[in-house]
């Protein structure tokens, strides 16, 4: 997660996407990188993947910024 961190910092997004991804094929019950990841994606106009974290994050933790992100991600498509 630190390495992940430290690239969205850095604007890598897509490798920050990619980290985001094994993180979660390893541990899919983790909503922080699940909210990363749909950060990430929404970085990279994926706004349809951007949706799916989003939405896994909001089940796990019921973040009402993810609906928030869900809202503009569907402006954008």
């Amino acid at each position: 997660m630190t390495v992940a961190a430290a690239l969205m910092k850095q604007q890598r997004f897509g490798e920050a996407a990619a980290l985001y991804e094994l993180i979660l094929a390893k541990d899919p019950k983790n909503a922080p990188a699940w909210y990363q990841l749909g950060t990430a994606r929404y970085s990279l106009k994926d706004y349809g993947g951007s949706v799916k974290a989003f939405e896994a994050n909001f089940q796990l933790s019921d973040n009402a910024f993810s609906l928030y992100n869900i809202a503009c991600d569907y402006a954008l498509l």
